[in-house]
């Protein structure tokens, strides 16, 4: 978040078309960007090597807030990630074997078709000959059916996993410009929140200086125009 701050530096401005050599032509202000810089995540707050005045560069880590929990939780999320593969893997092999069985029926489907033909089987043979191949199908549906939820649980948890990742990475504080830190707004030891602000920091070797003049002397000021400024 950035905000306009006001340097409480007044500055007159001299056009040097004011006949008296002690009059200025405006007053005004200098003025630089601050950007307000939050925690991404919520946690105790480890430390925080900053204090007003400090130069800071971009990049440059400044703190760290307490990441116990979510460590916990990735491991967590391993172990049961883990777990899921290995019944993933099981699964496999009872689709493997399922398929196979499913094509020996088919096979003894397609001899016992052949033989009620030429009448050498019994319409019963044919009828459970029929159920088993009718069965095995089901089930070959079921064994995909819990491949398919395994496969979109361990991808759920994976992408838990790296939304955990990603916080561990914003619970070491990194200063994302260059520049001066203007306040502190919190300390070693206290409870950092998400989008709340840590520090306001701006560039102070860059400044605007923002002047005000009466209407009258709009005529005399030109774009491009060099003035003597008076801190």
């Amino acid at each position: 978040m950035k905000r306009i701050l006001v340097i409480i530096l007044s500055a007159a401005l001299l056009q040097g078309c004011n006949t008296s050599q002690n009059a200025s032509d405006a007053y005004g202000n200098f003025e630089a960007d601050k950007t307000l810089i939050s925690a991404e995540v919520t946690g105790r707050i480890l430390q925080l090597d900053i204090e007003e005045g400090d130069l800071l560069n971009a990049g440059q880590i400044v703190g760290q807030i307490d990441s116990l929990d979510l460590h916990l939780k990735k491991e967590q999320m391993e172990a049961q990630i883990l777990a899921l593969k290995a019944n993933f893997e099981q699964i496999n092999a009872q689709l493997e074997v399922q398929q196979q069985q499913l094509g020996n029926i088919e096979i003894s489907k397609l001899r016992t078709e052949n033989l009620k033909k030429e009448g050498a089987a019994t319409q019963k043979q044919m009828d459970d000959v029929q159920g088993q191949y009718e069965l095995a199908k089901k089930q070959l549906i079921a064994i995909n059916s819990q491949r398919n939820a395994l496969t979109q649980q361990i991808n759920a948890l994976r992408e838990q996993k790296k939304q955990i990742e990603l916080n561990l990475q914003k619970s070491t504080l990194s200063n994302p410009v260059n520049g001066s830190v203007l306040n502190k707004y919190a300390m070693t030891g206290e409870m950092a929140m998400a989008g709340r602000a840590l520090y306001a920091i701006a560039d102070l070797s860059s400044l605007k200086l923002k002047a005000y003049i009466s209407g009258q002397q709009l005529s005399q000021i030109k774009l491009g125009q060099q003035v003597k400024v008076l801190i």
